[in-house]
């Protein structure tokens, strides 16, 4: 199948990019295209305009200090490959690891794979895991958007539809924190089945986040579990409380798995990642 016909426009800027999305045409933004164009190659998306934002300088850049800061434009692989990002936010690299194959990842964004919010995605949860800021920019102005409060759905974000996303911050990750993710999936490259990304923290229990994707409509905490390892600092899950949590579960059967076996692989996944979690506090 071929997309229908579109006008395909690289910008020369943020501001060449906002005012190409506020027209009223129907417009898409395309950094990486990974998974913007098989979804317009299958007609999953049907734009007026292909917005490129790809190549626009300011958008691709890794900044390091206090806090990690990945410009909309970066692609996953320059992300991996950064040894601050190596050193300092390694649950980062081990989720980007699991993505697909390398030219995906050699074109691929961080910040299109968080546009996007594929509910098999990695990246989404590990946002919502390590707290992730994301920046959108409109003709009203920026908007920084917690994590928690971006992704709202399949294939749905908080964006406005005259807002592009130019950049995600990551905070430093807290002295003696333990961190895992894990996933399984048919075979490498595939989709994850089911996913767990969990952060941990000796000093601040309350931080705890335990975030899972694959069987949901995108990054789902599990509340249940986060709470019961509050006030525990056993390194194993109570199996009746792993099994009232996934019956709070709903995703859909779909080719490649049932919602039983989404569900099996994901209370199996959280098990470990728990307790490889613990294993690295500090």
């Amino acid at each position: 199948m071929k997309p229908r016909a579109l006008d395909y426009v690289r910008a020369r800027s943020i501001d060449h990019a906002i005012e190409l999305l506020s027209t009223g045409a129907d417009a898409r933004v395309l950094a990486g295209g990974q998974s913007m164009m098989p979804a317009i190659n299958m007609r999953l998306a049907s734009p007026d305009v292909l917005i490129d934002i790809g190549r626009i300088d300011e958008l691709r850049s890794i900044e390091v200090g206090s806090h990690l800061r990945i410009g909309a434009a970066v692609t996953q692989a320059e992300v991996a490959g950064h040894p601050d990002v190596l050193h300092r936010w390694p649950m980062l690299t081990a989720a980007i690891a699991q993505i697909g194959q390398p030219p995906i990842r050699n074109r691929g964004t961080v910040c299109g794979s968080l546009a996007h919010n594929d509910p098999q995605a990695e990246l989404p949860a590990v946002a919502v895991a390590l707290e992730a800021v994301v920046t959108s920019q409109s003709r009203r102005g920026t908007r920084s958007i917690p994590a928690d409060e971006f992704f709202r759905g399949t294939f749905t974000t908080s964006l406005e539809d005259d807002e592009i996303v130019t950049a995600v911050d990551f905070p430093e990750p807290a002295l003696g924190q333990g961190w895992a993710f894990q996933e399984f999936s048919q075979q490498p490259g595939d989709l994850a089945t089911a996913g767990a990304a969990v952060v941990l923290n000796r000093r601040e229990a309350a931080a705890n986040r335990v975030v899972v994707f694959g069987v949901g409509v995108g990054p789902t905490r599990a509340t249940l579990i986060e709470e019961a390892i509050r006030y525990t600092t056993d390194p194993s899950l109570d199996p009746q409380l792993v099994d009232r949590w996934g019956a709070t579960l709903s995703p859909f059967d779909d080719a490649h798995a049932s919602a039983h076996t989404k569900v099996q692989h994901a209370k199996q996944i959280v098990v470990r990642a728990v307790a490889e979690a613990r294993g690295r506090m500090s």
